[in-house]
């Protein structure tokens, strides 16, 4: 992108799409975003300085603003939907990291999986502990409870956490 006065407002000498998985999180992307770039400098960057590539003005009519997250914003409402919850906990993942409270108690959600069902009865953010897993309710559907990790403490299973008594069947997140 050639510098102009906004900030990334100037035209695209080169852009690639890059598909996001199912299992992406920010973390991982950011990776493989850093990876490209430098593929596509020490391509490109050759071509760039002879004078071969023409720059591409932006259509500024598809650009969006993206204000900077505040904590409200890492907040999980356990009444959206699980691919609503899936998606926020991957887009904040490794940091700032998707949160709610649980018996008072900040609880970091690092990792959540989809199930292919629901628990019947259950209001959003009721957990049901079941065998070795961990479900919570959603508004539409339960996702598995896979990392999480309790303020002042290392990330741990979920099975873990009911094993050292801070999970329990039947609680409700976000209380």
């Amino acid at each position: 992108m050639q510098m102009e006065e906004g900030l990334d407002t100037g035209p695209v000498f080169l852009a690639r799409e890059v598909p996001l998985g199912a299992e992406d999180t920010a973390g991982t992307l950011t990776e493989k975003l850093g990876g490209l770039a430098a593929e596509i400098v020490r391509e490109r960057l050759p071509s760039l300085l002879a004078g071969q590539l023409t720059a591409q003005a932006q259509d500024h009519s598809r650009a969006t603003h993206a204000p900077p997250l505040t904590r409200e914003d890492c907040r999980i409402d356990w009444r959206r939907t699980g691919a609503e919850i899936l998606a926020l906990v991957r887009g904040l993942h490794p940091r700032p990291t998707a949160h709610t409270t649980v018996a008072g108690q900040l609880l970091k959600i690092q990792s959540l999986s989809a199930t292919q069902g629901t628990l019947t009865g259950r209001a959003p953010g009721t957990l049901s502990v079941s065998g070795k897993k961990v479900l919570v309710q959603t508004g539409d559907e339960a996702l598995a409870l896979e990392v999480a990790q309790l303020e002042g403490r290392k990330a741990m299973s979920a099975w873990d956490l009911v094993n050292g008594r801070a999970l329990r069947d039947g609680q409700v997140l976000g209380d």
